[in-house]
C-alpha cells in the first residue's frame, strides 16, 4: 500500500483536482441561481449530470498526466475535487452541516470514484488510439512497395 502511495504523482492529482474543482464550483453557483431552494426543479437533474461530467474531467486531467496509473490518479483527483467543493460550499454558506448525511457522502464518494475512473479511462483510451494511429502511419510509410506514393505508376 505504501509503495502505491509513493507511485502517485501528486502534481497530476492536484492538476486534475483543480480542473474538477473549478468546474464544480461554477456549476454550484449556477445551480444556486437556477434552482434556488427548490430541489424538485428539473434543473437539479441537469446540474447533477453536469457535476458527474465535471468529476470525469478531473479524472481525465489527472489520468492524461500519468498514463502508467491513470485510474488511480483519476479517482484521487475526482475525490479531491468533490471534497474541496463540499468544504467550500460549507464555508461559503451554500450548504449546511445538517445537509450532509453519511449516505449522501458515501454516494458522493462512489459517484466521484466512478466518474474519475471513467475520465481517466477516457484519457487512456485517447492516448492508446493516438499511439496506435502513429504506429500505423509509420508502418504504412515504411513499406517499400507503396503504390500510392508520388511518382509511382
Amino acid at each position: 500500500m505504501l509503495a502505491m502511495v509513493r507511485m502517485i504523482s501528486w502534481r497530476a492529482v492536484a492538476e486534475g483536482t483543480a480542473i474538477g474543482t473549478v468546474v464544480l464550483m461554477l456549476l454550484a453557483g449556477l445551480a444556486q441561481l437556477a434552482v434556488g431552494d427548490d430541489p424538485a426543479a428539473v434543473w437539479s437533474l441537469v446540474f447533477v449530470a453536469a457535476s458527474v461530467v465535471a468529476l470525469a474531467c478531473a479524472g481525465f486531467g489527472a489520468g492524461r498526466r500519468r498514463l502508467d496509473l491513470p485510474m488511480v490518479h483519476g479517482a484521487a483527483a475526482a475525490i479531491g475535487a468533490a471534497i474541496i467543493t463540499i468544504v467550500a460550499q460549507l464555508v461559503v454558506g451554500d450548504a449546511e452541516l445538517s445537509d450532509l448525511t453519511p449516505a449522501g457522502l458515501a454516494l458522493t464518494a462512489v459517484v466521484a470514484l466512478a466518474a474519475g475512473v471513467g475520465g481517466a479511462l477516457g484519457a487512456d483510451w485517447l492516448h492508446r488510439r493516438r499511439r496506435r494511429s502513429e504506429q500505423t502511419a509509420r508502418l504504412v510509410g515504411a513499406q517499400p512497395d507503396d503504390r500510392n506514393a508520388p511518382g509511382a505508376q
